[in-house]
């Protein structure tokens, strides 16, 4: 399975961020809870260290020193 993630203003995500992915394609306000919980169809624990395995929907953290572009050393 190959995801692609494309960002508007990636200028704006400099830092570390946390990546999921959710059971529906929406994202709402006031809360985004129409997005769902995080895609989970083998019921496993969150988090990518956990022993029993992680969710499927659970993806790596997305680092980004300001001015290098994600996925250059």
């Amino acid at each position: 399975m190959l995801i692609t993630l494309t960002f508007a203003r990636g200028s704006a995500l400099t830092g570390t961020h946390a990546v999921h992915i959710h059971e529906r394609g929406q994202c709402g306000p006031p809360d985004f809870a129409d997005a769902g919980g995080i895609f989970n169809p083998r019921g496993k624990q969150h988090g990518l260290l956990n022993r029993e395995g992680p969710m499927v929907g659970d993806l790596p953290d997305l680092v980004r020193e300001c001015g290098v572009p994600f996925g250059k050393p």
